[in-house]
């Protein structure tokens, strides 16, 4: 399975702009198809842009928080140690 890091921005463009190729990447991801690794930090950028007023028309608040909580589940990827090796979860 692919696995993806997703900026902010492809996230939000999938959910404003269906049909094109950041709506087709959150698909891929709810069919399965690909995993997408996300940060906590990401997931609350992604909740804080979605709840901006600009976005209503698109998402609603619950929307948004349930799209964070579903990417939240996520695999959050290889987590730093102080010293500054990867250990995996």
């Amino acid at each position: 399975m692919i696995r993806v890091v997703l900026d902010t921005g492809v996230y939000v463009s999938g959910v404003i702009a269906r049909g094109g190729p950041p709506d087709q990447i959150l698909r891929a991801w709810r069919r399965n198809a690909i995993e997408v690794i996300a940060s906590p930090m990401l997931l609350d950028e992604l909740q804080r842009v979605l709840a901006r007023p600009k976005f209503a028309a698109y998402v609603t608040i619950s929307e948004a928080q349930e799209l964070a909580n579903a990417f939240d589940g996520a695999h959050h990827g290889p987590r730093r140690s102080r010293r500054g090796t990867t250990s995996h979860p």
